[in-house]
């Protein structure tokens, strides 16, 4: 059965004390979306960038586009998310922050506004990036994750509609959001990949009468065959600064993209691969690629050190859509909505903490020696 008739086609309406739990929940999760709002306006503008948003300010201020594209190939970041904020008109702190806050809130709306699944799974869906806690952190950060978030998310989208029909239009959705999600950070070339893999399995001959739609695709490899040198340079060991993820660390990756305690993380993933099959195939795909992306990310940051946790963010997306349609399945909802409304009392202390690692804060310093001397 298709995805878009799955839509029509609930599960069977819920006993009454389900019910009422339900209805329950969903005060308690309007009561935490209303505390996360609040604690990112509270937090948006209380501290300086730290050092990776004062690149973001700097690439943002480039008089034109010649200096914009120098500075980016000197990053060892993928070069849409500057380009767009080189676009962006507001250059101060909250403005460049606000910008992050405007993508999770688009990734958010795109979730719940499609058609493709029954409305509560997409509510969950949305409700879980908006509540998602490592999220709240990174949509009040001038850096490039919200914007992975919300490619991702329209990217997961068009995989599922492609699955369902692999037609042009569908097609070029799909790799159109996939490549600015690469140019965004080239780790989601993994989650891309094993996407392919699934659709060249599913859909070869559609895929070879549509070779127009991979045209993108070309560009963005063209930017990263161009950009690898540099990439090359910094993973090499003296310059590359993350460790390697030992064993011990594990848990906490697996807990990252789906923001619970480490011991239910590990359980949502047990649960998602036991009954990925009782969903539609095409969020049965969707629950296989998000967490063999996830395994295989974790696999090399054992390996080589070049994963830190917020690079996961790729899978995220995914991964969600299929705890929220397996949920939603298996009459889970309730339990797994309130696991997902973690809303801690005060994003002010990390985002301070993180300051400390700030350009702002060593220039002021330095202003005030130089004062005095």
């Amino acid at each position: 059965m298709g995805l878009e008739g799955a839509a029509t086609d609930p599960p069977a309406r819920p006993i009454l004390p389900l019910a009422l739990l339900l209805r329950a929940t969903w005060l308690i999760v309007a009561i935490g979306s209303t505390s996360a709002l609040w604690q990112r306006l509270d937090a948006i503008g209380v501290t300086p960038l730290w050092f990776d948003e004062s690149f973001t300010a700097v690439t943002s201020a480039s008089p034109n586009l010649r200096t914009w594209f120098h500075l980016a190939s000197l990053d060892s970041a993928a070069p849409f998310y500057s380009l767009v904020m080189w676009a962006w008109p507001f250059e101060s702190d909250v403005g460049l922050r606000a910008a992050s806050m405007l993508m999770l809130a688009a990734a958010v709306a795109v979730a719940a506004r499609w058609k493709g699944i029954d409305r509560t799974s997409a509510w969950f869906w949305a409700t879980l990036l908006w509540l998602w806690e490592p999220g709240l952190t990174l949509s009040i950060s001038a850096r490039c994750y919200p914007l992975l978030l919300l490619l991702c998310t329209v990217q997961t989208i068009a995989f599922v509609r492609a699955l369902e029909r692999a037609d042009e239009n569908r097609l070029a959705w799909w790799v159109g959001a996939g490549t600015l999600a690469f140019l965004t950070h080239y780790y989601s070339a993994v989650p891309t990949a094993l996407q392919a893999i699934v659709m060249i399995w599913r859909h070869r001959s559609a895929l070879l009468a549509s070779w127009r739609s991979f045209l993108p695709a070309v560009a963005g490899l063209g930017w990263f065959v161009w950009h690898f040198p540099r990439l090359v340079a910094f993973a090499r060991p003296p310059i590359a600064w993350y460790p390697l993820i030992g064993a011990g660390e594990v848990p906490k990756f697996l807990a990252f993209p789906i923001g619970m305690a480490p011991a239910v993380a590990a359980f949502v993933v047990l649960v998602v691969l036991l009954a990925r099959r009782k969903v539609p195939r095409e969020i049965d795909d969707v629950a296989m690629v998000s967490v063999v992306s996830l395994l295989l990310l974790i696999a090399i940051g054992m390996v080589r050190p070049l994963i830190v946790d917020r690079y996961l963010v790729c899978i995220v997306p995914g991964l969600l859509l299929s705890i929220a349609c397996i949920a939603r399945r298996e009459a889970l909802l309730p339990i797994a909505l309130m696991a997902a409304t973690n809303v801690p009392l005060s994003l002010r202390d990390d985002v301070a903490w993180r300051s400390t690692f700030s350009l702002e804060l060593a220039a002021r310093d330095l202003g005030q020696v130089r004062t005095v001397a």
